[in-house]
């Protein structure tokens, strides 16, 4: 059973964790006492944010890894065990954005944003869930989006990855309810980071228009992603929950 220092000194996987949204988690939930673990495909990136995260006096290692692949998953899990003994938390944010019309859609274009988002979390999940229930405790962060809730036209591919998330986050919160692990996603609206550097101004004013008037920074998600991994956010599982500025459809 998990007990109270394991919960206070927790370890949180992060996937996607070298820049963006996942570099601003990693940060603030190092400020919330936690270790961190940092997983991205990009290790240059991922031992950036694991100097901020150190440069905040907090403890993080960085670690080259691609989710959509077993073996790199099941090593990169073998070596978190192995510096930190185990994990209480998983915040997935690996993935990428790809505006392709239908009619430009390959299978192999498909393929890839299915195994980067979902499968990469399916893969991440099945990896850490065992340390969860040696703990009796642990919580599951997905990100999905907007997109993943509404629908995107030219992100076919994407929304259907990302409502994909929120379907196995809502299965897997009845299936782990019992082990104390919950189950959550985020879906943000626009966020504020690399993903979108090319966005047309005129998408971007779209993107705004939202009862806040801007767009989101990545530490509005940070922020909120500290509550629902709080020990005390223990009756909170099986929820989308929506920070987009008000943009709802």
């Amino acid at each position: 059973m998990l007990i109270h220092d394991e919960i206070e000194n927790g370890v949180v996987v992060v996937t996607g964790g070298g820049g963006g949204i996942g570099r601003a988690i990693s940060r603030e939930q190092s400020m919330q006492g936690y270790r961190i673990a940092i997983w991205d495909h990009d290790l240059r990136l991922a031992e950036h944010t694991a100097r901020s995260v150190e440069e905040c006096g907090g403890q993080a290692i960085a670690l080259s890894v691609d989710v959509a692949d077993p073996d790199q998953v099941a090593a990169a899990t073998a070596t978190t065990l192995s510096e930190f003994g185990s994990v209480s938390a998983l915040v997935t944010c690996s993935g990428f954005n790809d505006f392709t019309a239908l009619d430009e859609l390959t299978p192999d274009r498909w393929e890839r944003m299915m195994a980067s988002h979902l499968t990469g979390d399916y893969l991440a999940v099945r990896a850490l869930v065992p340390s969860m229930r040696t703990l009796g405790y642990g919580r599951i962060v997905m990100l999905s989006s907007m997109a993943g809730v509404s629908g995107s036209a030219g992100h076919v591919h994407y929304a259907a990855a990302k409502a994909g998330i929120i379907g196995f986050a809502k299965a897997l919160c009845k299936e782990l309810g019992p082990d104390g692990i919950t189950v959550n996603v985020i879906a943000p609206g626009t966020i504020e980071t690399p993903m979108i550097a090319n966005v047309p101004d005129e998408v971007m004013r779209r993107y705004a228009d939202n009862p806040v008037g801007r767009i989101g920074k990545p530490d509005d998600i940070a922020h909120f992603v500290s509550a629902v991994l709080s020990p005390r956010a223990s009756f909170l599982t099986g929820a989308v929950l929506h920070i987009n500025g008000g943009a709802y459809v």
